[in-house]
């Protein structure tokens, strides 16, 4: 095997391994039952992409999407309403998908597995604080000023408004980047 080809073998795999590992981080934030992570997951890689030349510029970008994601009007699910949940896990399923089908699009390009991770990690908190905010609610125990009520958050547009400005959100980072 040529030394370019086995370049190309090597940053495939690690491509791969990339890509699994940023759908595991967004797939472990499932649980928050916050806005779409899986929308934040994207869009944060998407611009990560677009704006850095750094996965570390890449993953504050994310970080920094994340609350304005959280600031735009979408659809918090009900915990207690069954069609709700399952129309969100639908939804989950479905950013899951796509934030894997990105991640191989862009060859597990660091910046957008970074971007990806720093757009979606602030919404784990939500399972670390679980108890102390009573469940899944925003409260002043956490940390990310979306979360804490620093900054606003518009977790309250019904499911017509907040899903479809979500992915259009999501087609306009798609836009930017490709």
């Amino acid at each position: 095997m040529s030394a370019p080809s086995q370049v190309r073998s090597w940053k495939a795999r690690r491509g791969r391994w990339a890509v699994v590992a940023l759908v595991a981080v967004t797939a472990a934030s499932a649980p928050a039952m916050a806005s779409a992570f899986g929308t934040h997951a994207i869009v944060g890689g998407l611009l990560g992409v677009a704006w850095s030349e750094s996965p570390v510029v890449a993953f504050l970008i994310g970080f920094v999407s994340h609350a304005l994601l959280d600031m735009m009007p979408h659809h918090d699910p009900d915990p207690t309403d069954g069609a709700d949940i399952a129309l969100f896990s639908a939804y989950t399923f479905a950013t899951i998908f796509a934030t894997a089908e990105l991640g191989r699009r862009t060859e597990g390009d660091p910046r957008f597995v970074w971007g990806a991770i720093g757009g979606a990690l602030p919404d784990l908190e939500h399972v670390l604080f679980y108890r102390a905010c009573g469940g899944f609610d925003l409260c002043e125990a956490k940390l990310y000023p979306t979360h804490d009520g620093t900054l606003p958050h518009l977790g309250s547009a019904p499911v017509l408004v907040g899903y479809p400005l979500e992915i259009g959100v999501c087609l306009l980072a798609i836009r930017i980047a490709f």
